[in-house]
């Protein structure tokens, strides 16, 4: 629940209706990004406490965009783009922002790799450790996505491939 933010002061995305309800929602969403903010340092801080600060990869991330319209359970940008935090230190440099094209099945990969193993053959990733590295700038040229739906909430079943400047959606039920 809300305690820092004021829903009446919060600039709201075009794509939102000014109501008092979508204000209080938007207050709630930044408060939940604040509260993981102060969680993400509270797990730093305990690894760094019992002393596993310097070997240990951190890693946080989320399967999906928020829940605002055109989000969550769609293939959109802001479905897709999603929060991802990595800390190795003395590997991936502080600070480091990154626009390269990732995803999940390319997670797996890459902790072999850091760990210094080699992935088991028929993975469908690949390492991004040498972007995480900051030894290259991009990874993948381009990445899938879909969302198939559940059955009686999300009934809109998507495809997409996205580079860094398009992306095409495929809507299989357009008449949802």
């Amino acid at each position: 629940k809300n305690k820092t933010y004021d829903p009446a002061k919060l600039p709201l995305p075009p794509i939102m209706v000014d109501t008092p309800k979508t204000r209080a929602a938007l207050a709630n969403y930044y408060q939940d990004i604040t509260t993981v903010d102060q969680r993400v340092g509270e797990v730093v801080a305990s690894l760094k406490r019992h002393g596993f600060e310097q070997n240990t990869l951190f890693i946080y991330t989320s399967d999906q965009g928020p829940e605002w319209p055109h989000c969550k359970w769609t293939v959109y940008d802001t479905g897709l783009r999603v929060p991802f935090i990595a800390r190795l230190p003395g590997v991936i440099k502080p600070g480091a922002v990154c626009e390269a094209l990732i995803s999940a099945v390319d997670v797996t990969p890459t902790f072999v790799a850091l760990a210094g193993g080699k992935p088991v053959e028929g993975l469908d990733g690949r390492s991004f450790r040498d972007v995480l590295t900051n030894q290259a700038p991009a990874f993948r040229d381009m990445i899938f996505a879909s969302h198939t739906g559940d059955g009686t909430m999300n009934v809109f079943p998507q495809r997409c491939v996205r580079d860094t400047r398009y992306k095409f959606v495929l809507n299989l039920k357009p008449e949802n």
